[in-house]
């Protein structure tokens, strides 16, 4: 992961590896898998590896229907974001016939967390209009 180091006089605000906010002193090093405009920071960046990828799938869904429409999850993902973009969107687990994790739902541009385990292979959508799945590592 990438290491950056404060170069300058002042003490910099940085996200670590684990997401916190951490205070980087002058002269002192820092590891993330964050993102980090590190030019606007005044910091430099001393090693360069890929950065950790928090999206593993994003998915638009249109013309729902009473029709299911099968999202299959990724095995890395462990919560996804259906961003209701127009229309209604009701959401079952890995079944058509399963008990809905959102049903009916009609406002416009409203995003639901639905946390997945090993367990959810796939999320049946149906319901009218729009929406967006986005699947995540982590939130």
């Amino acid at each position: 992961m990438p290491d950056y180091k404060n170069e300058t006089t002042r003490v910099v605000y940085i996200r670590n590896s684990q997401g916190e906010l951490v205070e980087l002193s002058p002269g002192g090093h820092l590891e993330t898998e964050h993102f980090c405009d590190h030019e606007a920071l005044g910091l430099t960046q001393v090693a360069e590896a890929p950065y950790w990828e928090r999206e593993v799938a994003d998915t638009v869904l249109t013309s729902l229907s009473s029709t299911a429409q099968e999202v299959e999850i990724n095995q890395n993902a462990r919560v996804v974001l259906v961003h209701m973009i127009t229309g209604t969107v009701t959401v079952r687990r890995n079944r058509e016939d399963a008990v809905p994790v959102m049903r009916d739902h009609s406002s416009e541009n409203v995003m639901f967390t639905i946390p997945v385990d090993t367990r959810t292979k796939r999320l049946m959508i149906t319901g009218s209009g729009t929406c967006r799945v986005l699947q995540l590592r982590e939130f």
